[in-house]
């Protein structure tokens, strides 16, 4: 994702999460959130982000308080993109993504600052490709 294309995704989080939004504007903000989250190049994205350190998310938001919103919207194209495409995806690819999640989450000292709801996405990630990965032996 261009810097551009996040700058729109900051926004549209900023806008989401804001107490002042509207309902209607709300659902117009997630329609246009889950097309970043769904975007083909979006889980690239989203393994880059979460590979940054806290404070740089928290920049990356322009301080606007939505790192942790970064976070998950970042974790949630990596899950979006395992679940929908991970059969399409390269074995170099595969390899980046379970990669980037043992990194994020074992041990979880070396990502001080993973929100909670990014470690929950990325979690479900992971399980969700065992399967594919390692199907299970026939009897």
């Amino acid at each position: 994702m261009s810097s551009s294309g996040e700058a729109e995704a900051v926004s549209l989080l900023t806008r989401f999460l804001s107490p002042h939004t509207s309902a209607i504007e709300r659902t117009i903000h997630e329609a246009s959130l889950v097309a970043i989250r769904d975007g083909l190049g979006a889980w690239r994205w989203g393994l880059e982000l979460l590979a940054s350190p806290a404070g740089a998310v928290d920049a990356r938001a322009g301080g606007a308080g939505c790192g942790a919103a970064l976070q998950w919207l970042a974790a949630a194209a990596v899950e979006s993109a395992v679940l929908r495409r991970w059969t399409h995806f390269a074995a170099e690819d595969k390899n980046a993504i379970f990669s980037a999640i043992f990194s994020c989450l074992i041990p979880p000292a070396l990502k001080p600052g993973l929100s909670s709801m990014a470690a929950t996405k990325l979690s479900k990630a992971l399980v969700c490709s065992l399967p594919a990965s390692y199907p299970k032996p026939s009897p």
